[in-house]
């Protein structure tokens, strides 16, 4: 590594490596050899790395290689090859051969053994494409005893098949492959999931063709049989298939696979086989359907989220949680969608597929504004709002809490993008709840005039982030919740998609507080004016009042602001920008005058906002203060509607 260089930073940061090991010892070349290769690398031949591990003498077993059945060998990698089924699997710690074959085999489904008519080492993988009508038969006239036979009911199957592995293009972290049956469903009336760890798989390609093949043989009730026959089957080997007729049973033809065989003593010359039915067999045996049970379930399948969200965490969120680091973080709000779900799981879209990032193991109380939820409310509002969202039973959860907890932010909730300190909560008889003792724009945001019918979030143990670890950069999340009870999960395919896109929040100085109209006391809104208007506010500090740990009333007194802090404000008439004044400092008010209010809208009929946001540095506040939408009136403004002007 002589004259690398590692970057700026005083100390080397880790390093790490992707190798490659493909091996190819019979010659085969690079289209055996390295399997989907790819600018990214290539996988190795599960079948040839089975074959290194067992014959090299640095690091594998050392076995001769002239005990081994070459050509059996090589058309068992050629089968690999031309599947496209490569593993890129670490072995990084001492282990028995028994756990690193056997994991290789796994998943390539295969199976090794010596040939006691050769001696050689020989492997089979479990695979289709034969012709039934010419594999070997037991019947009566060969087995010395009674066969040991068992069915699995349909209760015991899977029908849907989750695979997890570590994906190259995802620089090797952990997505999922799913395959479901829907035959099984409907003969089953329910979904039944197995989730399966395959870390050797790198590619969603390689992940999706073991997934089928996992679920073909999880999604049947497979026949098992121990069977003891005479020296008919002294040839048959391991992975070997044969066809079982037992017409006492009303068994014909059922095609099986040999797990292990016993070939007995030379004397008594029985040979005993542990088989299980091959799911590539079935159709050349006639099965009848299983019966009705006649049970219906009580549960049915969850059903899609009632209401879903996504909001970047602000900073005073990140900056209290432990388990997390400063930065640009993602969080996830889920209404239940029935009484039977239990959880939600949050599936990530980054541009290469969904994959699965968290579970969050309850669902977020939510309720629906009964009225509208005027921004000129007190800072601390004792009569808050009523919530009216029939059949939401998680809002049963909700528990007041004391004064000193409400300014800790024991309890909060969100509306729109304000983010609110609450204190009580009652359950009225009506059905609907009171939430009352309510701090307004709390954190990073401001109180807001809210309509009758918005979501009311309540933050509890129902709400996550979409990842646990920060985004490099601002981007754009793209999510789908999936509710889970005890029959499944939501289908992936039918969720709806739910998106935010984030703003650095977390950098981004808190807005001014305590906005106030013609020097009249907080709370006061105008909808009209006469002559000149006056807005003034005090400031905010986000890093002085997250480390408070303490909840800042609205009508709060100036707070110094961070360094270098400055405040811009923005004159709206009818939502459209028409005045930009920036650098403002001290005195912390600005008055828009009649004349300035004339020049920009001589008749005098628009509406006038004014929006006054928090700078520091480039980035101002995730929210500006605002005023209410009002009318300056007066002699020459608006004449018709108020000849000489009005307050009001």
């Amino acid at each position: 590594m002589k004259g690398l260089y590692l970057g700026t930073s005083s100390y080397v940061k880790p390093i790490a490596f992707i190798v490659q090991r493909c091996p190819d010892p019979f010659g085969q070349g690079a289209s055996v050899a390295q399997i989907n290769n790819a600018s990214d690398g290539a996988d190795s031949n599960p079948v040839l790395a089975v074959y290194d591990a067992m014959t090299n003498p640095a690091y594998g077993l050392g076995i001769p290689a002239a005990k081994f059945d070459v050509n059996v060998w090589k058309a068992a990698a050629q089968t690999c090859a031309t599947e496209g089924l490569g593993i890129s699997m670490q072995f990084d710690s001492q282990s028995t051969a028994d756990n690193l074959i056997g994991e290789i085999l796994r998943h390539c489904d295969g199976v090794i053994y010596t040939d006691p008519s050769t001696g050689l080492w020989e492997i089979v993988l479990a695979r289709g494409g034969y012709d039934p009508t010419t594999l070997p038969v037991l019947t009566v006239d060969n087995v010395i005893d009674t066969p040991d036979y068992s069915r699995g009911s349909w209760s015991e199957t899977s029908n849907q098949i989750q695979i997890r592995y570590l994906d190259r293009a995802s620089n090797f972290s952990t997505r999922t492959a799913q395959a479901q049956d829907t035959a099984n469903i409907a003969v089953t009336g329910e979904v039944r999931n197995q989730a399966i760890d395959f870390n050797g798989l790198a590619r969603a390609s390689t992940a999706a063709l073991v997934a089928t093949r996992v679920l073909k043989t999880m999604s049947y009730p497979l026949s098992k049989l121990t069977v003891t026959t005479n020296r008919t089957a002294w040839s048959w080997r391991p992975g070997g298939l044969f066809k079982f007729t037992w017409l006492p049973l009303g068994i014909n033809n059922q095609v099986f696979r040999i797990t292990r065989i016993s070939y007995g003593e030379i004397l008594n010359g029985k040979i005993t086989i542990d088989a299980v039915e091959d799911i590539f067999g079935i159709s050349s045996v006639a099965y009848d359907p299983p019966p009705s049970s006649g049970w219906i379930s009580p549960i049915g399948a969850p059903q899609a989220a009632a209401a879903q969200m996504l909001v970047e965490v602000p900073y005073h969120i990140v900056y209290w949680a432990e388990s997390l680091t400063m930065g640009i973080y993602a969080m996830a709000f889920c209404a239940r969608g029935d009484s039977t779900s239990k959880s939600f799981e949050i599936w990530l879209n980054e541009g290469s597929g969904d994959f699965l990032s968290h579970q969050i193991y309850a669902f977020t109380p939510v309720g629906q504004l009964k009225d509208t939820y005027s921004a000129g409310t007190l800072a601390n509002d004792a009569t808050g709002f009523v919530l009216d969202l029939p059949g939401q039973i998680d809002l049963l959860n909700l528990a007041s809490v004391s004064s000193a907890d409400q300014g800790q932010g024991v309890n909060l909730l969100m509306i729109d993008l304000e983010i609110m300190s609450w204190k009580t909560v009652t359950a009225n008889s009506d059905g609907t709840y009171t939430i009352a003792g309510i701090m307004r724009g709390v954190m990073d945001t401001v109180p807001q005039t809210h309509a009758a019918g918005a979501h009311a979030w309540f933050f509890s143990e129902g709400v996550g982030e979409t990842k646990t670890n920060p985004y490099a950069s601002d981007l754009t999340v793209s999510a789908k919740l999936l509710p889970i009870n005890d029959v499944g999960e939501y289908p992936l395919t039918s969720a709806s998609s739910t998106s935010v896109t984030t703003a650095s929040r977390y950098a981004k100085p808190y807005p001014p507080g305590c906005l106030q109209e013609q020097g009249q006391s907080y709370g006061t809104r105008f909808s009209s004016v006469v002559g000149d208007f006056t807005v003034s506010w005090k400031s905010r500090n986000r890093l002085t009042q997250a480390a408070a740990g303490t909840m800042t009333l609205q009508d709060a007194a100036d707070i110094a602001g961070e360094a270098g802090q400055t405040f811009t404000v923005r004159i709206f008439l009818n939502s459209s920008l028409i005045r930009t004044v920036t650098g403002i400092t001290t005195p912390e008010n600005y008055t828009y005058t009649a004349a300035q209010r004339v020049a920009d809208d001589p008749d005098g009929s628009k509406t006038v906002t004014i929006k006054i946001s928090s700078v520091i540095g480039g980035l101002e506040s995730f929210l500006p203060n605002s005023t209410e939408a009002f009318t300056m009136t007066g002699f020459g403004m608006d004449f018709g509607n108020f000849f000489g002007g009005k307050h009001a």
